[in-house]
């Protein structure tokens, strides 16, 4: 620990020397922060699903580190650990013509500068009404390393990021790491845009599965960012972290995740769900997850009801078709649903049995086949 702090103090320093003999500023202008990088290594460690070593002490992991350990690429992690960043703020006045940068843009940086939350909150809503323009200073290492430690602004800054995900998954990864575990400290508000943040990110990374978004999705692993919730999250969000949930869990395969999600997105939509494509959508999502008996009895109670279109009809008769094991021993209401599929839509009807051929086992449905489209 000692060796650590001479080197991460002269690395500071001769950055430090680097800018006083190349610009006109003083030393007590300078501000540094130098440390061990304790939060990145715990990242990293969730990032490769060594969640075990990210709960030991400091010195504990020290002495790993110290027996030459190969169970992680330790070079690599360390190295990412001792990058630097100097940031030189200049004083002036804002001119458009003259700048790359939008004036928000430049309030960003006088905010954080300053250490002016109110004003970077400002300047955060004005980004965030400029969602085609979304700049690179999000990402900033100051910008950012600002966010982490000022509870006050995490809201707005929260959702700025759920606009730009795309941009850098792996830092917006890092800032949900950095929140789900303090939400104490956080308004409801902010609770509500971090989870808010996490199911787009999660969706982002779903959509763009690779090796990188499992270890990243791990960092924010549903059980761990759901510490931010709370009886306050209105249902809409819950809704949408489960549907979040459920692709994780759908994507790992984990039967117990997949459970809890499923029920809870079935319960709301049953109750919400009342026109005929919003009553498909719903089957669809049963049998999306292999929930056919679900499936079927939501359709047959609507039908029953008079509430289904033609495509609902469709997705009752493909639904019981896949759930029976032996065509041949279809009960007559099967039978009969075929029979008024075929009278009422008898184009698409006839153009589905031509191509599923396998239902001619049933030769009663094949009779109606040979009555109906001749």
């Amino acid at each position: 620990s000692e060796k650590n702090e001479l080197l991460h103090q002269n690395r500071a320093k001769s950055i430090k020397n680097h800018i006083t003999s190349n610009l006109k500023v003083s030393e007590n202008q300078i501000t540094v922060d130098a440390k061990e990088n304790w939060e990145l290594m715990n990242f990293q460690l969730n990032y490769f699903f060594r969640e075990d070593l990210a709960d030991l002490s400091h010195d504990s992991l020290k002495r790993i580190l110290a027996s030459e350990d190969s169970q992680l690429p330790w070079d690599s992690l360390l190295y990412a650990q001792r990058r630097a960043t100097a940031t030189v703020h200049y004083l002036g006045n804002y001119k458009s013509v003259e700048s790359k940068e939008s004036l928000a843009e430049f309030n960003l940086r006088t905010a954080v500068a300053l250490n002016n939350p109110n004003l970077a909150n400002l300047a955060l809503a004005e980004l965030f009404e400029q969602p085609s323009k979304l700049p690179a200073i999000l990402f900033d290492p100051v910008i950012y390393d600002y966010f982490t430690k000022h509870p006050e602004c995490v809201a707005n800054y929260a959702a700025v990021l759920s606009t730009a995900v795309h941009l850098n998954p792996y830092q917006v990864t890092s800032f949900l790491f950095n929140w789900q575990k303090r939400g104490n400290e956080l308004s409801k508000h902010a609770k509500f845009n971090l989870l808010h943040l996490y199911a787009i990110t999660s969706r982002y990374l779903l959509d763009n599965w690779d090796v990188s978004s499992e270890r990243l999705s791990n960092v924010i692993h549903p059980k761990k960012i759901n510490e931010l919730s709370s009886s306050e999250i209105s249902h809409e969000l819950l809704l949408n972290l489960h549907i979040a949930y459920i692709g994780y869990y759908g994507q790992i395969n984990e039967s117990e995740g997949i459970k809890k999600s499923f029920y809870f997105i079935a319960d709301h939509f049953r109750e919400h769900s009342t026109d005929p494509d919003e009553i498909l959508k719903l089957a669809l999502f049963f049998n999306f997850w292999s929930m056919y008996p679900m499936a079927i009895e939501l359709l047959e109670s609507k039908h029953a009801e008079g509430q289904l279109n033609e495509n609902g009809l469709f997705t009752l008769v493909h639904t019981k078709t896949l759930s029976l094991g032996d065509l041949s021993k279809a009960d007559e209401q099967y039978l009969q649903l075929h029979q008024e599929i075929a009278e009422k839509y008898p184009t698409r009807w006839c153009e589905w049995l031509n191509a599923e051929f396998q239902l001619f086992r049933n030769h009663k449905v094949k009779q109606v086949f040979c009555e109906i489209c001749q």
